[in-house]
């Protein structure tokens, strides 16, 4: 574990809210975490409505094709990134509560 020493100006802000340094770092991380999820969770609802189907679906009508679609194929690919993306950061998201 690394300590980190706050500066005054840190200590006395976190005086004033009655907050420990890991509690406002723990709030801090969580608030992060909230926002960064809402953005994975917002690009696999674009894909859906897109393609109007799930990333299942989709995934295996790519994978099914006749003749491969790189556009469609790098968009599973951005879609499985933001799928697991959400699931990394839910879990992260979990520990922290």
């Amino acid at each position: 574990m690394q300590t980190v020493v706050l500066p005054n100006q840190m200590k006395s802000a976190l005086e004033v809210l009655r907050l420990t340094p890991e509690e406002a770092l723990r709030r801090f991380l969580s608030a992060e975490l909230t926002l960064k999820l809402h953005e994975y969770r917002a690009r696999c609802s674009a894909f859906e409505q897109q393609y109007k189907t799930s990333y299942q679906d989709f995934s295996e009508s790519v994978e099914n094709a006749a003749i491969e679609d790189f556009s469609r194929s790098d968009d599973r690919n951005a879609w499985q990134f933001a799928l697991e993306a959400e699931r990394v950061l839910t879990g992260q998201l979990r520990e922290l509560q």
